[in-house]
């Protein structure tokens, strides 16, 4: 059976307390020893079952006119090929509407590296994206 948003997952906009949640997803990486017991702000959507405790993908979402960005994609490792695919598409058309109520006239995008052509696939077969060039991407403690 084909995985459904609102049966088998929802997104939403992250809870503010939800930051240990996000930590969790992105164990192992450079971003987890950050400190994220401080109150999220509203920058961050994730997907998560409806019934019960568990989180399946984050993304952080920037708004800035004229031109948004959808960042830090991470789907955890425990999801299915198949809802991981349902997932990545929903939370990344949530986003761009969220983006384009908030008046973005254009979108960037980028993703963790196993992520990168799936994300790619969406934004460029769902909403006639066009790849901009090649990245790496930097952290830099502040």
């Amino acid at each position: 059976m084909r995985p459904k948003l609102g049966r088998d997952y929802i997104i939403r906009q992250a809870y503010e307390f939800e930051g240990p949640v996000i930590q969790d997803l992105y164990k192992d990486t450079l971003i987890d020893p950050l400190d994220w017991a401080a109150p999220l702000d509203a920058s961050w959507v994730m997907a998560v079952n409806p019934d019960k405790p568990e989180y399946y993908a984050v993304l952080n979402l920037v708004a800035s006119k004229p031109i948004g960005r959808l960042e830090m994609l991470r789907v955890s490792p425990t999801v299915g090929k198949r809802l991981k695919a349902c997932i990545v598409r929903d939370i990344i058309h949530y986003s761009l509407l969220t983006l384009k109520a908030y008046g973005c006239q254009a979108v960037t995008g980028a993703s963790e590296q196993p992520l990168v052509s799936t994300f790619g696939k969406v934004i460029q077969r769902h909403f006639k994206g066009q790849p901009i060039g090649e990245f790496t991407g930097y952290l830099a403690r502040l």
